[in-house]
């Protein structure tokens, strides 16, 4: 993909949560599973709990435009 978009380095490991949440979702990514997942990895930042919320929500439309 020639034009594809690039992910800022500084933000990676923000996918990097995201797609370990996804993979351990069976649909959305619930706050319960992102406490889970703090309990475990340390605390996100309110910033982190939302960048990972409005990434499955995208996540999600995208699903239901073409899936």
């Amino acid at each position: 993909m020639q034009n594809a978009p690039t992910l800022d380095p500084k933000l990676t490991y923000l996918w990097s949560i995201f797609v370990a949440l996804k993979n351990s979702a069976p649909d959305c990514i619930t706050y319960p599973q992102i406490t889970a997942y703090m309990q475990i990895h340390g605390e996100l930042s309110s910033f982190e709990v939302e960048a990972i919320t409005v990434l499955d929500a995208l996540h999600s439309q995208e699903i239901n435009n073409y899936g």
